[in-house]
Formats: C-alpha cells, structure tokens, sequence
C-alpha cells in the first residue's frame, strides 16, 4: 500500500475525528493510561469523548503533522485545552493544559484497524494539581 493511500484512508480521523475511518472492530490503545478500548463506539465515547472532549474544551490541534508508511500513520499535534471535566479522577480546575500528543495507527485496506495514543499523562496531572 502506498503512503499516499495510507494518507487518504487515516486523514478524515485525523483531521476531523471521522468514525467511519475506522474499522468496525478497531482497537484503540491509551498508553499512558494503560487502556484499551475496542469498537469505534468505544473510541468515540470511550477515548474522544471521555477523555479528551468532556475533560477539556477549546484549544485542541494547535499544529498537527502527520507521516504515512506502507501500512502507518502517525500524527503529532500540540494539545491545549480548558479543564471542564474530570480527567484521570481530578475534577475540573479551570486551569489550561498543553501537551504534545502522539497517535501510531496501523492501516488496512480501508480503515484504520489500530490506534496507539501517547502523552504525557504525568505532565497533564502536574499542570492540573499546580
């Protein structure tokens, strides 16, 4: 597969949280946090609601860069957002977080089958407790 149809296939989730990028049965893994979730509901209620879209507000993709192999995407972006809702036990500061955060995703044939998401959980929680 090419890195330029790996591209095609990765970018409407990557530019825009697009479920249908994923595969049904996709498994998205939060390293930090040592979860894991399988199912594009679970991704969108599981990791980008929960833990990104109910904990913070504003802010997210401040830049975004994104590579494409033969069968990987990955995308890296700067993340800062409002804390408006529990994170990690820690319920809401006010306070602003900024991270740089990290998603490896394998590429089938026409989804996304698998997501690896890296940040810097011990980072975010210090600037919520500070």
């Amino acid at each position: 597969m090419t890195a330029e149809r790996v591209q095609r296939i990765a970018e409407p989730y990557f530019g825009g949280h697009d479920l249908e990028a994923l595969a049904p049965d996709v498994v998205s893994i939060d390293v930090a946090a040592g979860r894991e979730v399988q199912g594009r509901h679970a991704v969108a209620e599981g990791m980008l609601a929960d833990v990104w879209g109910r904990a913070f507000e504003g802010g997210g993709e401040l830049t975004r860069t994104s590579y494409a192999a033969d069968g990987t995407a990955v995308m890296e972006f700067d993340f800062e957002g409002r804390h408006v809702g529990t994170f990690h036990g820690i319920e809401p500061t006010g306070r602003t977080v900024a991270a740089k955060v990290c998603i490896v995703a394998t590429v089938g044939e026409e989804h996304i089958e698998r997501e690896h998401v890296y940040y810097p959980l011990a980072r975010m929680l210090e600037q919520l407790r500070a």
